[in-house]
């Protein structure tokens, strides 16, 4: 059995918007980030890279 929210993502009913990952503790052992979102800038909506507003709109209409 799958919770009730990825139940959801599996049927394109929520997006994961992901915002920054910089933070100036660098090494905190129950960090959740992967090695490539930590102390980076991008914005990513459902893992696709934004460089807008209007990318992120794009992405929740999908």
């Amino acid at each position: 059995m799958i919770s009730k929210g990825c139940e959801q993502c599996a049927k394109g009913g929520k997006m994961v918007l992901f915002v920054y990952g910089y933070c100036d503790q660098r090494d905190c052992f129950y960090c959740p980030l992967g090695e490539n979102r930590k102390n980076v800038t991008d914005i990513y909506a459902n893992e696709r890279k934004v460089e807008c507003d209007q990318d992120v709109i794009d992405e929740a209409k999908r």
